[in-house]
């Protein structure tokens, strides 16, 4: 796709695409992931989880997806020029595969 746009027109798009994505992940993801959970139980357990490896798999498991999800905003960023806001879409299209070896790739 060629474009005529200046380089300091494209980097204020993408510095405005990342503020957007930014708040948009602490807002909506970092809602629902973090904060609830923690207004439902402050972060305490009753019965915590049995022995180091069960912690470990949940502290791996927390990892493996936010990396995912923080990946996905950046390629909104870098790719697409925009942000998963509906209000404020990318610009680009976007088309990635997330496994190869998945039943329904990310497409």
């Amino acid at each position: 796709m060629v474009t005529n746009r200046s380089d300091t027109d494209l980097a204020i798009q993408r510095r405005r695409a990342a503020i957007g994505s930014a708040l948009f992940m602490a807002l909506g993801p970092g809602t629902v992931a973090g904060l609830v959970p923690y207004l439902l139980t402050g972060w305490r357990s009753r019965h915590p989880p049995p022995g180091i490896p069960v912690r470990t798999a949940g502290g791996v498991l927390i990892g493996v997806g936010g990396t995912m999800i923080t990946s996905a905003f950046v390629r909104f960023v870098r790719q697409g020029l925009g942000t998963p806001v509906p209000i404020a879409p990318p610009t680009n299209s976007l088309s990635v595969v997330c496994t190869a070896t998945s039943a329904t790739p990310c497409t």
